[in-house]
């Protein structure tokens, strides 16, 4: 008898055990359940584009300010195109390719001319006059813009501040400062990428909650560490940080292309919104409790 009762207490002991550890994957009181980490994840990163609005609203704000246009200093290129001082100089500049620029540098003052290769078709020629650390945007330029000018004497033509040319095949463009100047020339087509652009950041913003719940992989059922979850929550601040403080100065390049004819392409959106998305997913692979539910 007292071996069979020593033989039970034994089962009844293991079974115990084995209660326990089905238990602890069913309910752990130290650790967070998978749904539950969810909801706190999706709060966080709420309240962190909440905090983040204010200084992306004054940013914005900022950069769309129509009082800073006549204010705002452009950057200059090291490689810009210097003027030369004969008129009747054969072509130093070459006009750029679609969504591209070519800065033309009169800085000298006196009188300077630029004349440049014979265009390349269809394409239009936004010309700017900018304000710069050394020069105005109300420096004294004119433009020719034909066949006839690609050689002889560049002489006085239309007045030059912020100007859109179109330029047919075998044409010309030519420039002549009487001032200190900084000219860009900006090349654009007529075909517009901002529907697709648009589209695609539409599509990132639907598609970044998934992806980070992909990347993470946190299940409803299960249950994780606190430690694990804290340290996700701080990897998810850090990020919003870095996306906010990128963004913000992305909205300065927004300054430069509308005072200082730069392309597009040079304002940049921030962080990838896939990219950010799978970025927090990683940050947030939380650790599973071990089998005593810690």
């Amino acid at each position: 008898m007292s071996k069979n009762a020593g033989y039970m207490r034994k089962v009844l002991f293991l079974g115990m055990i084995f209660a326990f550890i089905s238990c602890s994957e069913i309910y752990s009181p130290m650790g967070v359940k998978g749904k539950d980490a969810k909801k706190q994840i999706r709060d966080l990163n709420s309240n962190l584009d909440l905090l983040s609005l204010p200084l992306l609203l004054s940013s914005a704000s900022s950069a769309g300010s129509s009082s800073s246009s006549s204010s705002f200093v452009c950057p200059t290129d090291p490689n810009a195109i210097l003027g030369s001082a004969n008129d009747n100089t054969s072509a130093n500049f070459t006009l750029p390719a679609a969504n591209n620029y070519v800065d033309l540098d009169a800085k000298a003052g006196g009188t300077l001319y630029f004349r440049s290769n014979v265009s390349a078709p269809n394409t239009t020629y936004m010309l700017k006059v900018l304000q710069t650390a050394n020069t105005s945007s109300t420096a004294s330029c004119t433009y020719t813009v034909s066949a006839g000018v690609c050689a002889g004497a560049i002489v006085a033509g239309l007045t030059l501040t912020s100007t859109t040319t179109a330029d047919s095949p075998s044409s010309c463009l030519a420039i002549r400062c009487t001032t200190a100047a900084y000219i860009r020339i900006l090349a654009t087509t007529t075909a517009s990428t901002t529907p697709s652009s648009v589209s695609s950041s539409f599509l990132s913003f639907l598609i970044a909650p998934e992806i980070q719940k992909s990347v993470s992989g946190i299940e409803d059922d299960k249950y994780y560490t606190k430690e694990s979850l804290d340290k996700c929550k701080e990897g998810l601040t850090n990020i919003s940080l870095l996306q906010t403080a990128i963004l913000s100065s992305s909205f300065g390049n927004v300054r430069e292309v509308s005072f200082c004819n730069k392309p597009l392409s040079i304002i940049s959106s921030g962080l990838d919104g896939n990219g950010t998305a799978a970025l927090k997913g990683n940050e947030c692979k939380l650790e599973e409790v071990n089998l005593l539910g810690f």
